[in-house]
C-alpha cells in the first residue's frame, strides 16, 4: 500500500513537469513577440 501511494505520487510529480515543460514551450513565442 505505501508503496503503490509513492509510485503514484512520482507518476503525478512527472506528469506536473511535463505539463511545465509544455507550457513554458507554448507560451515562449508569445513571450518573444
Amino acid at each position: 500500500m505505501l508503496v503503490q501511494k509513492r509510485i503514484h505520487s512520482k507518476r503525478i510529480k512527472n506528469l506536473i513537469t511535463l505539463v511545465t515543460k509544455l507550457h513554458k514551450i507554448h507560451f515562449m513565442p508569445i513571450h518573444q513577440i
